[in-house]
């Protein structure tokens, strides 16, 4: 039996950790861009130079679909 992954358990839950602090203080954009890019570096072979491009990625994804599409009332950033 495999030990537990403890780098991405912790990845994992800071990301989402700090998807709620930026979401409430920053906005769609930085929490989007925090939660994909710490949950990136969960996984040993990423570096933070892949994961920071994979995280602009889907920032410009999620601007898309969540606030042009779907008109989330999360603005881009920071609070209204």
């Amino acid at each position: 039996m495999l030990p537990p992954e403890w780098r991405g358990w912790i990845c994992i839950c800071a990301s989402v950790v700090a998807f709620v602090v930026f979401g409430m203080y920053g906005g769609l954009v930085p929490a989007t861009f925090a939660i994909v890019f710490i949950s990136a570096m969960g996984d040993r072979m990423n570096t933070w130079k892949s994961a920071a491009v994979l995280a602009a990625g889907i920032v410009v994804i999620a601007i898309v679909v969540f606030w042009w599409a779907l008109q989330m009332q999360l603005p881009l950033f920071g609070m209204r």
